[in-house]
């Protein structure tokens, strides 16, 4: 980490704070992106992305609370610190700044807002048809294709013997269902064994893209995992020149979050079934 009159300079993948860490500053990002992100019992969730001139650990400054959030740093980023001191000095220069304050925390209360509807409506679904995978796994499919707005979208699972990543369900124009990767081949793949999600403005970029029957530009891809587990990804992917944003991305890892419990059920249900079924039959032969 590098300072400067600036502010830091802080390099891919660097902590800049940690969840739990007493927090007296807030940051302004000068250049860069920042990724938030916060442990759950199923794992890492991410809470945003955030790039050049936004504002994060605004709260520390209000309340002497626990930071709630890891911020790390998403490529080469600078950052500016300001403390409480500073922040009453800039105020009396610029208004404005505690207006961009208070529109900052009002815009995360409303993203909050809007995710516990969708959180609603998708475990309200959930519960009604957990016993079936492949109703759940449309579910899935369907509200992907709606709050991201995506042309084309897969689910991808390990199969039984980890060796196989292979497209569950999936829309748009000619979606193949056939398709293999192993963990650690082609993006999907990548991502099985980072358990880090990614967006890509234009894959033909991208030295592990591998080709399929859809011409594709840009592409969100992010993990399924249950308690820490990873056991599959989603993909959203677009074909015309506008890409997919940070924000689509963190929506996307939203809905992973939530894909990820209800698949994992929906998995064990399914085996359960299928190992009664086979008990079931052996069963009947004794009695032959």
């Amino acid at each position: 980490m590098r300072s400067d009159a600036l502010g830091k300079q802080y390099h891919d993948g660097e902590l800049i704070f940690r969840e739990g860490d007493r927090g007296d500053v807030m940051y302004v990002i000068q250049a860069g992106e920042v990724t938030l992100t916060k442990k759950t019992p199923s794992g890492e969730y991410t809470l945003a992305c955030l790039g050049a001139g936004e504002i994060l650990g605004e709260m520390a400054l209000f309340d002497k609370k626990p930071r709630s959030a890891t911020a790390t740093a998403a490529g080469r980023t600078r950052l500016l610190s300001v403390d409480k001191h500073k922040l009453f000095e800039s105020v009396g220069n610029d208004p404005t700044l505690l207006f961009r304050i208070l529109e900052t925390t009002a815009g995360r209360l409303r993203k909050i807002g809007d995710e516990l509807t969708t959180a609603r409506k998708l475990i309200a679904g959930f519960l009604d048809t957990s016993a079936s995978l492949e109703v759940t796994c449309r579910m899935i499919m369907e509200e992907g294709k709606e709050v991201v707005q995506a042309e084309n979208g897969s689910l991808m699972f390990l199969d039984d013997s980890e060796t196989s990543l292979a497209v569950t369900a999936a829309f748009g124009a000619e979606s193949d269902l056939k398709i293999l990767f192993k963990p650690g081949e082609g993006i999907a793949g990548r991502v099985l064994l980072s358990g880090k999600a990614e967006r890509i403005d234009d894959v033909s970029g991208d030295p592990d893209y591998i080709k399929g029957n859809i011409e594709i530009r840009s592409l969100l891809c992010a993990p399924l995992k249950n308690q820490g587990v990873i056991f599959g990804v989603i993909n959203m992917s677009r074909t015309s020149a506008q890409p997919f944003t940070s924000e689509d991305l963190r929506v996307l890892v939203s809905l992973a979050n939530f894909a990820s419990i209800a698949v994992h059920n929906s998995l064990h249900l399914s085996r359960i079934h299928s190992t009664m079924h086979r008990l079931s039959i052996q069963a009947s032969l004794l009695d032959l």
